[in-house]
């Protein structure tokens, strides 16, 4: 783990990744168990924080967190896969729960893309 500016992912990046991860694992399980066809489970994350500087707010907590699970396979159902996400960040993810105090605004979508050519 790193600094801004040293190689690595820093503390705060390291919280999304957690988060991303834990809901990953849950959306897995969640899919397989309505027997959707998916080939993979991709999740972008993005957090907000205050400015460097920032007096008001010098821990520079996340103010908001948005994760995007990119969904990969042929005859996926949306409304399964969004139950599946749905599930797994408001119910399942213990992280997210963890978050979910101290986060104002936790949101997410899910997003289905195609199979990756072989």
């Amino acid at each position: 783990m790193s600094g801004s500016d040293e190689p690595g992912a820093g503390p705060m990046k390291v919280l999304l990744m957690g988060l991303g991860g834990c809901a990953s694992i849950e959306v897995v399980s969640i899919l397989r168990k309505q027997r959707q066809p998916f080939e993979s489970v991709r999740v972008r994350i993005d957090g907000q924080r205050p400015a460097a500087g920032d007096t008001a707010h010098p821990a520079r907590p996340y103010s908001a967190i948005h994760a995007t699970f990119l969904v990969a396979g042929e005859g996926l159902d949306q409304a399964k896969v969004d139950r599946a996400v749905g599930l797994s960040i408001e119910k399942y993810c213990s992280v997210h729960a963890t978050l979910l105090e101290g986060v104002p605004s936790m949101t997410w979508t899910a997003e289905l893309v195609p199979p990756e050519k072989k």
